[in-house]
């Protein structure tokens, strides 16, 4: 495998997308129903942004490896190095959650309780193929995430280098499926908030894997595109990423466009990955780059932060009769959730990174993935 370049455009659209889940979860709830309150109810659409994106990268970066079909050795490689990426964070924070819901009283009223087999499977990353819910909140889509990795052979070897039109009829059965999803019943969906059609999260269903399989796939099948080189062509110019940025800004603020919206996110990340445009030069810029390299952390940090540390300085900000409590809460919490990922950057995601990248295939290191961000 050659070395791949960071893309920086990409590393900084996930810093984005992590704030914004952050902002969904804190501020969603109390939002209004104007075309701001829209926006920001949409927040779980950034998650879909990551699997979209995920399927692109890891395309990029392992899709080679691949190509000339399975082998077991190659395979077992790119579990551990997957692993080796995105568990030593995620199960500390799993179990940070499980330690703060045995010493937070108040929390209990608010959470689910921890079983037997939510633990054994959150701790096995299986928690959300149908089994039960993450004890840490953001798990979900981790998990599911995980099974793309188990199948990543197959998809890759598919829908990046198959036949082009059985790689077009998959296309077209994904965008179905995603149609039948924003279709569900919140009585299916087991839900009793949902924000919008593929607000879908819950782990004892299966709504949740299909929604990530079939994003991850839409991931791969840009890649391909990518190669193509008429659209290789028109991604790289600027105007294109920028137009398509604001297309998705402005569909944001209807609340029934979220399939047109994923489908969007296809030639935007083509479009960011050329690099071309005001678009892709202020996601590159060094603050929402240094966002995305953070971007991991923020996204499993920030929910033990909102569910243990909100309540007491929501009742702190009432006491005194502060307006504006809940906008005031995030705005305090927000920044302790960046410097706190900050930190488990450095302790945690970094030996993990440095781990991964000295897994070998056969003789070959890997080279560093391109993207880092959430499950990158």
């Amino acid at each position: 495998m050659t070395s791949q370049r960071e893309i920086k455009s990409l590393t900084g659209i996930r810093g984005v997308a992590a704030c914004c889940v952050v902002a969904y979860h804190y501020l969603a709830l109390g939002a209004g129903s104007g075309a701001a309150g829209a926006v920001l109810k949409h927040g779980y659409l950034a998650v879909d942004l990551f699997f979209v994106l995920s399927g692109y990268v890891m395309a990029l970066t392992y899709g080679q490896d691949f190509r000339g079909g399975f082998e077991a050795p190659t395979y077992g490689r790119f579990l551990a190095r997957r692993l080796a990426r995105v568990y030593p964070l995620y199960a500390v924070t799993s179990v940070a959650c499980l330690i703060l819901y045995a010493v937070d009283r108040e929390s209990r009223d608010l959470l689910p309780e921890p079983s037997w087999l939510a633990v054994g499977s959150n701790l096995l990353l299986v928690q959300a193929w149908g089994i039960g819910h993450s004890i840490n909140g953001p798990g979900w889509s981790i998990s599911t995430e995980f099974f793309a990795y188990v199948l990543f052979p197959c998809l890759v070897s598919v829908l990046s280098f198959g036949a082009a039109r059985i790689a077009a009829v998959l296309a077209a059965i994904g965008a179905v499926g995603l149609c039948a999803l924003a279709a569900v019943p919140d009585a299916a969906a087991q839900q009793t908030v949902r924000f919008g059609p593929l607000d879908l999260y819950m782990g004892e269903t299966a709504f949740p894997l299909v929604r990530c399989a079939i994003e991850f796939c839409l991931g791969l099948l840009a890649w391909r595109l990518m190669a193509v080189s008429p659209l290789r062509r028109v991604a790289e110019r600027g105007f294109v990423g920028d137009a398509l940025a604001v297309a998705a800004i402005l569909l944001l603020t209807r609340p029934d466009a979220d399939v047109i919206l994923v489908l969007l996110f296809i030639p935007l990340i083509m479009a960011l990955a050329a690099g071309r445009g005001v678009a892709a030069r202020i996601l590159g810029s060094r603050p929402l780059h240094g966002l995305g390299i953070l971007s991991y952390s923020i996204y499993l940090v920030h929910r033990p932060v909102l569910d243990h540390l909100k309540p007491p300085v929501l009742r702190m900000l009432e006491g005194w009769q502060i307006p504006h409590p809940h906008l005031l809460s995030a705005v305090i919490l927000i920044p302790c959730t960046v410097l706190i990922s900050a930190a488990t950057f450095r302790l945690i995601e970094k030996p993990g990174r440095r781990l991964a990248h000295g897994i070998r295939f056969g003789r070959r290191t890997l080279a560093p993935a391109a993207v880092p961000g959430p499950q990158t």
